[in-house]
């Protein structure tokens, strides 16, 4: 070896010998190198079939959520019972129910002479005491009349409105009556706020009598008004 090498050699070895000591004695990592690294997951056997896209690891331990989680995933699983509606109580009534609730379900024959209100299914009747022109029949269901509009203001329910007559007359004069009627109710209860599209009339004078012209029970169970509401 030429002397001049021997400190170009010394230096490499000095190096080597720094590099060493820096990484096994202040690293601690010179035997980082030669150790196996072992897997977290333990691979499949031999046995199995090994898909290498889908089946290429088996989780060795399954997973437990934490207990926080767990009670919440169990709080959310569980399905509470559905909200019964409340139920009003028995023989409470309201709206038109209530409105109608006095009324009979036929005429009483021994009050003939007076305004008699009934009900006969859906369908209310107002019938009315013998020798009334229209004005006069209105002026009498005026307090019925008002109660109803009342009603309408909350409920957007159609009205409908038919006026009838008995037998007593022409045809003509009875048609010309009943329509007459009608007009004049519809205009009270336009009068009292409900909406004029909400309230139809119409009069159809003799025409489908529920009881005979023969004697006075029955002409009087004819001259009526009837009124239905459509919810």
């Amino acid at each position: 070896m030429h002397p001049r090498n021997i400190p170009i050699l010394a230096f490499l070895i000095w190096t080597v010998v720094c590099w060493r000591w820096y990484v096994c004695g202040i690293k601690g990592a010179c035997q980082q190198d030669s150790q196996e690294v072992i897997p977290a997951v333990q691979p499949l056997s031999q046995a199995e079939p090994q898909n290498p896209v889908t089946a290429t690891t088996r989780v060795t331990q399954p997973y437990v959520a934490p207990e926080p989680v767990r009670q919440n995933m169990e709080a959310s699983a569980r399905v509470e019972p559905a909200l019964q509606p409340q139920q009003v109580a028995k023989g409470v009534l309201t709206g038109w129910a209530a409105l109608t609730a006095d009324w009979p379900e036929q005429v009483d024959e021994q009050e003939l002479d007076r305004l008699q209100l009934v009900r006969s299914g859906e369908v209310l009747r107002a019938h009315f005491p013998p020798g009334m022109n229209s004005l006069s029949q209105v002026e009498l269901l005026a307090p019925f009349l008002r109660e109803l509009a009342r009603h309408l203001s909350t409920h957007p329910d159609r009205l409908t409105i038919q006026c009838f007559t008995d037998g007593v007359g022409s045809a003509e004069e009875n048609f010309k009556k009943s329509k007459e009627t009608a007009l004049l109710i519809q205009a009270y209860l336009i009068q009292q706020g409900v909406p004029s599209g909400q309230v139809v009339a119409g009069g159809l004078g003799e025409q489908r009598p529920i009881a005979s012209n023969d004697h006075p029970q029955g002409r009087y169970c004819n001259r009526r008004v009837e009124i239905q509401l459509h919810p």
